[in-house]
């Protein structure tokens, strides 16, 4: 994804992650002892600093560049790129109860599913080996860490990609445990556009290559992929913004999905695809796109009856899923740097990288 292509940013100074050694088929999972703090005064917790927003919107101080957010449980987790922290946020209280110490930075999507909540690293991206994060919410610790990248969660297993993009990974979440390794078929590497597990959802997990222009669907029952889906229309951000290509900065990349409708839904520099899970058929819903300050994927969320996506840093489009149009238009910080989205506790919650904070907006009742 392209937070992986910025050049490596050096992160705070964390607890080091006590790896403990396995053999046979949990060589690429290992334990960890991280603990989290728990108070404000402890390290990682931001003070709840006031954060500028619109009027009836709250504003969170999440600082250090927020790119991903997951509502898990009672909790929203919100995952900083340049502090090697989750941040744990009351939705009670609005603010981060918790932080918990990674010990490298988030930079890929992030899920909930299987008990704990996950990250991961950037892996190739920046040239170093992949890991993925489970974090316990019920202990506010990191409790298991699976080697690839790019996790999502659905049909009882942890899905990932590897570090070469020629494999994605079924895992046992409990475990670790490596169930089944399905081919791509593609050299590409994982991230920055390209090789990116977009979710689980009608059966299959889904595979997304801004490159090749297509959606891969893997059968969850089968393990086996069932299709190869064109996606016309698509671009690649390159395609897109070519006069950014020279200054290499201000990319937008097709990235996360989200499931509705019977269909799955992807952003793209083009605009919004939409996938009949049941015919594998695709229409393209054109929008105006505009790339992040800091680069970004496009985040793609369903909730509240409605398909939500990012289309440029300070905007967020609301889709009707059933007549593929924009019914209407959100706001986030005018600082920049995009970042992602969730729809939980009756709110519309928007990552705003560029000032460090979270807005919640509350949605009125359909």
């Amino acid at each position: 994804m392209p937070w992986t292509l910025r050049p490596a940013w050096v992160v705070a100074a964390a607890t080091a992650i006590l790896v403990s050694g396995c053999g046979g088929t949990r060589s690429d999972v290992a334990r960890t002892s991280t603990s989290a703090s728990t108070t404000s005064q402890q390290p990682g917790v931001p003070p709840p600093t006031p954060v500028k927003a619109p009027p009836g919107v709250v504003g969170i101080a999440t600082p250090s560049f927020p790119v991903d957010i997951v509502p898990a449980g009672n909790a929203v987790w919100v995952f900083p790129h340049h502090v090697a922290f989750a941040y744990r946020v009351d939705p009670a209280k609005n603010r981060v109860i918790a932080a918990v110490n990674l010990g490298e930075a988030s930079c890929t999507s992030a899920a909930a599913g299987g008990g704990l909540v996950w990250t991961s690293n950037c892996g190739s991206g920046e040239n170093e080996p992949a890991w993925v994060y489970g974090i316990d919410p019920a202990k506010n610790r990191v409790s298991i860490r699976v080697r690839g990248t790019n996790p999502v969660v659905g049909d009882r297993s942890l899905w990932v990609v590897d570090d070469s993009g020629k494999w994605v990974r079924r895992v046992d979440p409990r475990t670790g445990v490596v169930l089944a390794r399905i081919a791509t078929h593609s050299d590409q590497r994982p991230g920055g556009g390209t090789l990116v597990l977009g979710g689980v959802g009608y059966g299959s997990a889904w595979l997304d290559s801004d490159a090749d222009k297509t959606v891969t669907r893997i059968s969850t029952a089968t393990n086996k992929v069932t299709a190869v889906i064109p996606l016309p229309g698509g671009k690649t951000q390159d395609e897109a913004f070519s006069h950014l290509s020279a200054t290499g900065s201000g990319y937008i990349n097709g990235a996360w999905m989200a499931f509705a409708d019977g269909k799955a839904w992807l952003g793209n520099p083009a605009g919004l695809f939409e996938i009949n899970a049941r015919n594998d058929r695709v229409r393209l819903i054109p929008l105006a796109m505009n790339p992040f300050t800091e680069w970004g994927d496009i985040p793609v969320v369903a909730g509240a009856g409605s398909i939500w996506i990012r289309t440029a840093d300070t905007r967020v489009d609301r889709v009707d899923p059933a007549a593929g149009r924009v019914i209407g238009v959100y706001r986030a910080a005018d600082d920049g740097g995009g970042g992602g989205l969730a729809v939980a506790f009756g709110s519309l919650w928007v990552d705003n990288a560029g000032t460090g904070s979270v807005w919640r907006e509350p949605l009125k009742s359909s």
